[in-house]
């Protein structure tokens, strides 16, 4: 081979070793890119909502202006990304999940774990709805945690009334078994619900029908509220007694169907997709309050969903707050027209206590007044009674004598009678004899 061929063999590899080392370069450069842009995704967006079917890796969109450059992600990148996210020791452990299915699926189970390991049914039903304290303080169990209005929390602190207060034996067993089963329903069907795929048909079906069986619990109420005024009114009316009747039964039985629903078929299928995320952002993150789970949830859902989810519920919490003021109104509205009821009731009936209080004294002074009286005539009665039994002796005594001298105007009267039957015989004798002559 000449010089100049040699010169130019020896260009050309200089110039293919430069170019190798600037292909591996740009490679370097967008593998950290794509490290980068993966990892922002990951942290923004959070894992997908379903896992790949078959691949080991975990399928992500990172966009850069629009344009998808990262498409999935090696399990060694989604190791690294959740170090430091164990979760806390209650629903916490372990390998980094895929997807946010498989999650929730994990946190399922150990939710079904921690209810298996209770001592029995008033622990189970603290762990799922919460507990009152001997105070009445209440302790929020996950059902509470997991609210979404006022109506509902309403029914898990129900629920969580039916246990025994600490150290206490269940008022009614059968209560506390039934809000357990119903307890149980509702954390089904919330998992359930976060693992449905999107149906939004049913999601309107069931919005409209919880929020009517809202409304009938406020008519009810309504109508509660309106009986029992009548009631404190007039106590002692047939018509208002049966009236306050029927319109508890109607609250309980709106009461009833709405726990039904919830515990059945409430919040069963999200709208869309979007939806679905935030109620798996909503379930993970409410079941446990800890920093360590706050942040794998964060990185499971996503920062955006995280946050719309945190958003959410803290518009909830306004509503259930705005509520609950407002119940508190109505309550207290309700407290100073019953207070007045009964306020002017009670003067009414102070009032005729004092009267009747008078005529009692009255009365029990005429009472002691009858009883002297009656003591006297008892009194007047035992004299009588002697002098009558005086006088009966007497009179017995009078009619012995009677007696006696009845007895001997008879002898009287049967010897004369004897001397007259003697003296005609004579007449009859003197008779015959001067006949005879």
């Amino acid at each position: 081979m000449s010089l100049p061929g040699k010169i130019l063999l020896v260009v050309n590899f200089l110039v293919a070793a430069g170019l190798a080392y600037l292909i591996a370069q740009d490679w370097a450069v967008r593998q950290n890119v794509s490290g980068v842009v993966a990892r922002s995704a990951l942290v923004l967006d959070g894992l997908p909502t379903e896992p790949l079917p078959t691949e080991d890796d975990v399928r992500v969109d990172a966009q850069i202006n629009g344009l998808s450059v990262v498409r999935t992600v090696r399990p060694e990148m989604l190791k690294a990304h959740f170090q430091g996210a164990e979760g806390g020791a209650a629903f916490g452990g372990g390998d980094p999940p895929k997807s946010q299915v498989e999650e929730l699926q994990r946190v399922r189970n150990k939710a079904n774990a921690q209810l298996a390991a209770t001592g029995g049914p008033a622990d189970r039903l603290a762990l799922l709805a919460g507990r009152f304290d001997a105070k009445g303080a209440f302790t929020p169990g996950w059902l509470a945690a997991l609210a979404e209005s006022y109506d509902e929390r309403q029914l898990v602190r129900s629920l969580a009334a039916a246990s025994p207060l600490p150290g206490q034996p269940a008022a009614d067993p059968q209560a506390l078994e039934g809000a357990v089963k119903t307890a149980d329903a509702m954390l089904t069907r919330r998992f359930e619900a976060a693992l449905a795929k999107p149906n939004p048909q049913l999601a309107a079906e069931e919005t409209a029908k919880l929020k009517e069986l809202s409304e009938a619990i406020r008519k009810a109420d309504e109508a509660a509220r309106a009986a029992n005024k009548q009631f404190v009114a007039n106590p002692n009316n047939p018509a208002a007694t049966k009236a306050l009747t029927d319109a508890l039964a109607a609250l309980e039985q709106a009461f009833r169907d709405q726990r039904q629903f919830l515990s059945t078929a409430g919040n069963s299928a999200p709208r869309d997709e979007p939806d679905r995320r935030r109620r798996i952002a909503h379930l993970l993150a409410h079941l446990d309050r800890d920093a360590a789970w706050q942040k794998r949830v964060a990185l499971v859902v996503g920062l955006r969903t995280y946050l719309a989810a945190i958003q959410d519920q803290v518009n909830r919490l306004r509503a259930m707050t705005a509520g609950a003021q407002q119940q508190q109104v109505l309550d207290q509205a309700d407290f100073s027209e019953t207070y007045d009821l009964l306020k002017n009731l009670a003067m009414e009936r102070a009032m005729l206590f004092d009267q009747q209080q008078a005529l009692t004294a009255d009365l029990a002074v005429q009472r002691r007044r009858d009883q002297e009286a009656v003591a006297q005539r008892n009194a007047q009665l035992q004299r009588r009674e002697l002098e009558l039994k005086e006088l009966q002796g007497q009179v017995a005594a009078a009619l012995a004598r009677q007696a006696e001298v009845e007895q001997g105007l008879l002898s009287v009267q049967k010897r004369v009678a004897e001397t007259q039957q003697h003296n005609l015989d004579l007449l009859k004798q003197v008779d015959t004899a001067e006949q005879k002559k």
